[in-house]
């Protein structure tokens, strides 16, 4: 069976909803992630959805990928302004949103779990290794979506290293391995 044709897959253009077998070997991908982020002795960390975009900016991330970045905005509170939107169609016959004037747009969806992470120990002074965990609902905007590969708004789960250069590479490599070692026992054939 395809994936496409699978029963608990549904595809919306450009997201996938999962139920059944699909959602809890997600959950179950996500645990043995989560575990090897343990190996790391890697605190897990909760980060919101949104990212201020004063953030990115810093990052260089809206130089670097303005064609994936994905905005949360909000109508301007102008009672006249909200007055003339709710009197509008609501969308156009292309289920295009018409809006009115908007307030300054400040945050961002979240376009990578780690963003939140750097965002977080910007500023700090980091005397040893550390790593970190972190798991989110994230959000490209990309030219072309395809089931389960290339999606709006899809789970990432990171574990970031953070510290010296040798220590880093060091971090890389047995990560390296635990994924190689992960993807033998499932017997996948990964390029």
């Amino acid at each position: 069976m395809r994936l496409e044709d699978h029963p608990d897959l549904r595809w919306r253009g450009n997201q996938a909803v999962l139920a059944g077998s699909l959602l809890s070997l997600y959950r179950r991908l996500d645990a043995a992630f989560a575990r090897l982020g343990t190996c790391e002795q890697a605190p897990e960390v909760m980060y919101p959805t949104l990212l201020g975009a004063s953030h990115l900016a810093k990052l260089d991330y809206f130089k670097s990928f303005p064609h994936m970045a994905t905005f949360a905005c909000n109508l301007d509170r102008d009672p006249d302004n909200l007055g003339t939107f709710a009197r509008g169609a609501g969308v156009d016959g292309q289920g295009a949103v018409a809006l009115t004037k908007l307030a300054p747009v400040t945050e961002v969806l979240t376009p990578a779990a780690c963003y939140h992470i750097y965002v977080d120990l910007a500023g700090q002074n980091l005397p040893a290794f550390r790593t970190v965990t972190t798991r989110a609902t994230c959000f490209r905007r990309e030219d072309h979506y395809t089931p389960l590969e290339r999606q709006w708004s899809f789970g990432m789960r990171e574990v970031v290293g953070l510290g010296a250069s040798e220590d880093v590479k060091a971090f890389l490599e047995r990560g390296r391995i635990r994924v190689d070692r992960f993807v033998e026992a499932l017997g996948l054939a990964i390029a």
